[in-house]
């Protein structure tokens, strides 16, 4: 019997194709680390110091019937308004390559055209404007997307230090949550063709009746918390006394300003133990505090933008600052990916809301 043989895949110039890995957690975290430390470097304030005009980006493919979309959730804010800005981009919203095709089905559909799907020759459909005799194509020819997170959490086989599997009283594996990151390429609709998506109505700025009343509702679901303005006073948080204590609004520059330190108070305060239970007993300069502190600061930019409220963060000693996070991002590259998410859930738990998608981080 002759014996049996296998061949490898060979690429285009006949050398064999290696299996792609997926990056692990942690190489996801430093590659977007890195991207921030190399704008720092420049001279680049972090985006999440930067007051939000024009509100949250939005998933193109969340719109409803009513023309209301989500917006993304933790780093993944920050890393489009970042892309935002480099590029010029105006339009809130942001798809897939899918989504945004789509769209672009859609309004031609609307604008009476006559759509077919086909096969091509690699075995995939595709949409055929038969009108135009043209292919559907949501993005626009050499648009380049940007990478955004995937964040989940998977069940695994909890483990002891030695790397055995700890079993519960009936011998079975004790099962404990992970986060599972991973990436996939958004497109913002600049970069599109014209896809008839609604116009984003902007609320007032600085909305402050709104803000006061989430607060007000804030205080009355946790009763121990209290919020002290006095002269004179610097922004913080005590977890021991429950209290939030800052200036009073006169001694701001401005009401956005006021109101972007009492919001970054707040989301300290829903790290006490009674609440989401974040360690909030660092030392200043450790890492710890490093992480708490974005953590605030990502999570007053997000409701800054949700409740139209623009503040100039006033950074006293520039290069400081940014050599501080520089230093902080490369001894933990984790931090910031961590620290959106985490910020995020500071911001849900002040608001109130659930999210059943595990979009972002």
């Amino acid at each position: 019997m002759a014996k049996k043989t296998t061949t490898k895949k060979t690429g285009k110039r006949g050398k064999a194709s290696a299996k792609k890995t997926r990056p692990t957690n942690a190489e996801l975290c430093s590659e977007f680390a890195a991207q921030v430390i190399a704008r720092m470097e420049q001279g680049d304030l972090p985006s999440w110091t930067r007051p939000i005009v024009g509100g949250l980006p939005l998933r193109m493919g969340t719109l409803d019937s009513k023309g209301q979309a989500k917006p993304y959730r933790g780093w993944n804010v920050f890393q489009l308004l970042f892309a935002m800005g480099d590029h010029g981009w105006t339009s809130p919203y942001f798809g897939t390559f899918k989504a945004c095709t789509d769209a672009r089905a859609k309004y031609l559909k609307a604008q009476g055209h006559t759509l077919e799907k086909r096969t091509g020759r690699n075995g995939r459909e595709y949409l055929w404007d038969t009108t135009d005799d043209s292919p559907v194509h949501g993005v626009k020819k050499g648009e380049k997307g940007t990478p955004v997170i995937l964040w989940k959490w998977i069940d695994v086989e909890k483990k002891d230090s030695q790397g055995n599997v700890v079993l519960n009283a009936d011998g079975k594996p004790k099962m404990t949550r992970i986060p599972l990151i991973r990436t996939y390429v958004v497109f913002n609709a600049d970069q599109c063709q014209n896809l008839g998506l609604p116009t984003v109505e902007q609320e007032d700025v600085n909305q402050v009746a709104k803000i006061e009343e989430a607060i007000q509702e804030y205080l009355n679901q946790n009763q121990g918390l209290k919020i002290t303005e006095q002269f004179g006073a610097c922004g913080s948080y005590s977890p021991k006394l429950d209290t939030i204590t800052l200036s009073t609004l006169a001694e701001f520059i401005g009401t956005g300003e006021f109101y972007g330190t009492k919001l970054h108070e707040i989301i300290h305060s829903t790290g006490h133990e009674s609440r989401l239970d974040r360690d909030l007993s660092c030392l200043f300069g450790s890492h710890p505090y490093a992480r708490e502190e974005l953590v605030a600061d990502m999570g007053a930019a997000i409701l800054c933008g949700l409740f139209g409220i623009q503040t100039e963060k006033q950074i006293e000693n520039h290069a400081a600052y940014l050599a501080g996070w520089m230093k902080a991002l490369k001894d933990d590259p984790e931090a910031l990916v961590w620290a959106g998410q985490a910020a995020q859930k500071a911001v849900d738990f002040f608001m109130g809301t659930t999210w059943e998608d595990t979009e972002a981080a």
